[in-house]
């Protein structure tokens, strides 16, 4: 058996080195986050996505001890500020927060500035919506079944379309909700599986006279790729205790959210299960972005 000698001031030398080793493996980011952490939201002020966004935020800020502020980035279809975060430094300070827009502009457009999945990594999914279908209160059109008769009259189809009027609209239920409750938009139906929360005897688009019908929108950070993975987990545990405050027990209620606070990998497998989904939906229908 070999023995080496080693020297005391050697010894510790070797011992304050390994410890500093350590400190930089496991603990190179414990500083964060120490500036203000922007989320960019790809569409205009006052959205349901904004006010889900604006709301994480809030919450966020108070669990991580910096300001998180929202800057709105809309234009091509979620494409610029989508953009705008996948081109950014993965350091943790600039997010995104997705939309279903981001599962489907992979199969609506030939080519994008970006890859979604080299360019970007979940951090959580935060809550799921399910569109619902609206009208104007003028409009003679009160149901589903009214809907679908309407729009197989050509005529009138194509007078309202040369006059430039929007007849019905799928929007979320975070962005119609007060304006539904204020009158001023008459609902028919939610896309959903289920009946929503936020209005429990509204029927869904199945039960209205599309069987099997079913779609919703839904809301989760998103990353830089490359982002380290010890700033993802932290944003993605704030993210979580953030679903749980009362203000999104409020908004769950208010404005139809599915709460999730999903875990990075689940995010992934729900991302990819949604572009699958619209892939199939634009390729049968033969749907193209011009």
């Amino acid at each position: 058996m070999l023995l080496t000698r080693i020297s005391g001031s050697t010894l510790t030398a070797v011992l304050v080195a390994w410890a500093l080793l350590l400190a930089l493996a496991g603990g190179a980011y414990a500083g964060y986050p120490d500036r203000v952490i922007k989320i960019v939201v790809p569409f205009a002020p006052g959205g349901g996505t904004d006010v889900v966004a604006r709301t994480l935020a809030h919450e966020m800020a108070k669990d991580l001890g910096v300001s998180v502020i929202i800057e709105n980035k809309p234009g091509a279809g979620t494409i610029i500020g989508t953009q705008s975060v996948a081109t950014s430094d993965p350091d943790g300070y600039t997010l995104l927060m997705g939309t279903f827009a981001n599962a489907v502009n992979p199969s609506l457009y030939a080519k994008l500035p970006y890859d979604q999945h080299r360019d970007l990594a979940p951090v959580a999914l935060v809550a799921r919506s399910f569109n619902i279908v609206v009208v104007n209160p003028a409009s003679p059109i009160r149901s589903i079944a009214d809907l679908i008769a309407d729009a197989k009259g050509a005529a009138p189809a194509i007078t309202d379309l040369i006059s430039g009027q929007i007849q019905v609209m799928f929007t979320t239920v975070a962005s119609a909700a007060s304006l539904i409750e204020g009158g001023q938009l008459r609902a028919l139906a939610v896309t959903s599986a289920e009946r929503s929360p936020a209005f429990p005897d509204l029927p869904t688009v199945s039960e209205a006279g599309v069987p099997g019908y079913d779609a919703e929108a839904w809301y989760g950070v998103l990353a830089p790729a490359k982002t380290p993975p010890e700033i993802i987990d932290r944003l993605n545990k704030s993210a979580a205790i953030a679903v749980r405050s009362d203000a999104f027990k409020k908004l769950s209620v208010s404005e139809g959210l599915v709460l999730v606070a999903s875990q990075p990998g689940e995010f992934d497998r729900y991302f990819a299960i949604e572009e699958e989904r619209w892939r199939k939906v634009i390729q049968d229908a033969g749907i193209k972005a011009e």
